[in-house]
């Protein structure tokens, strides 16, 4: 079900026709002119194209209602990359044949028949009429087209060879001291306590280590010292870090490079050292002091075995390097009640998406 999968993620996006430029068009209408309960109501506007109330409230029926609130930011900023990419495409004149839609409609009727489901039962369930679904499938189409031009073989191998560790099943176990920091605010506070916090445990194992006997030998002392690390981070993590896993002295177990944890926390978590402290990461959850315990090698591979796998991993990177760069010149309309309150501290894998 892989299609209806991808419909079901493209479900939420008001995406834009082939008219609508890169340029900033004139804004639609604020929220407060259409009724309160008509879901065609603007929650956003990019460059002047809409998000509707509808198109944030049915990709949000994805997750579980409790957690709702927590992703609603999250996905209307999804949603307005998803505009910004459409409008930067339709500009560079990315074209996608109406045969390619209609063979694409044609392969999901098929696809729902073999499920025993009516294509418009599903299109229903989605609350998305037979236009809409044009649309989506117009920029999904686009977007595919472009991926597959800047992919080339030497790009995909180069994607490859320096991420290895992304695809070779490789992990890592790693403690963390989380302090938030407030939105908009700069991490600098965050980070001072963090590196406080540092020098604190460094203390705690200088003075340990000074305890040792003479001539202790270099094998002992190193165990011992990772002991005293661990034990004095722990001891801080449980008192002070505001994420869930101080239950367990900051430790979140062991995770992958990718997928689990949000970029800036996974890639310090790779990088550093088995017990070697480095400096602070910021992270959307806030200010991050991070533990490496263990790493997990993982496999020998090709780029052949996970070709695919690269594919995908590129254009997430593709996509966030255009919209970083689309956003600096985007006119992004937030109207009224398109965020809700602070969501909660984030749950035991806060470093995590």
């Amino acid at each position: 079900m892989r299609k209806f999968k991808a419909l079901a993620f493209w479900a939420g996006c008001a995406v834009v026709g082939s008219e609508m430029a890169l340029q900033a068009q004139p804004p639609a209408a604020p929220a407060s002119v259409a009724p309160a309960g008509d879901p065609s109501r603007p929650v956003a506007t990019v460059n002047g194209a809409p998000i509707s109330y509808l198109a944030l409230e049915r990709a949000l029926e994805r997750f579980p209602e409790e957690k709702r609130a927590e992703m609603r930011t999250e996905i209307l900023s999804f949603l307005v990359d998803n505009i910004l990419i459409d409008q930067y495409l339709t500009q560079i004149k990315i074209e996608v044949p109406a045969k390619e839609i209609e063979d694409r409609l044609t392969a999901m009727s098929a696809e729902a028949k073999t499920e025993g489901k009516e294509f418009s039962k599903i299109l229903e369930e989605l609350k998305l009429g037979p236009a809409e679904l044009r649309q989506h499938l117009t920029a999904d189409i686009r977007w595919d087209k472009y991926l597959d031009k800047q992919a080339t073989p030497q790009v995909m191998q180069q994607m490859f060879d320096a991420n290895k560790d992304v695809f070779d099943g490789a992990t890592v176990r790693a403690r963390h001291i989380l302090l938030p920091v407030a939105e908009g605010a700069k991490p600098d506070e965050a980070r001072a306590q963090l590196m406080a916090y540092m020098a604190d445990i460094e203390k705690q194992v200088a003075a340990g280590l000074a305890k040792l006997p003479p001539g202790t030998d270099n094998l002992a002392t190193e165990k011992e010292r990772v002991k005293l690390l661990d034990d004095a981070f722990a001891k801080i993590a449980t008192e002070h870090s505001t994420c869930p896993s101080k239950a367990q002295g900051g430790d979140v177990g062991f995770f992958g490079r990718e997928g689990a944890m949000v970029e800036p926390f996974s890639k310090a978590a790779f990088a550093q050292q088995p017990y070697k402290l480095g400096e602070p990461v910021v992270t959307k959850f806030g200010c991050h002091l991070i533990l490496t315990l263990e790493k997990k090698p993982g496999r020998e591979v090709k780029l052949d075995d996970v070709k695919d796998e690269v594919k995908e991993y590129y254009a997430e990177k593709l996509r966030e390097h255009l919209t970083l760069h689309l956003r600096k010149s985007a006119k992004i309309q937030e109207f009224e009640g398109a965020k809700p309150a602070p969501a909660a501290t984030p749950a035991a894998t806060g470093a995590g998406n």
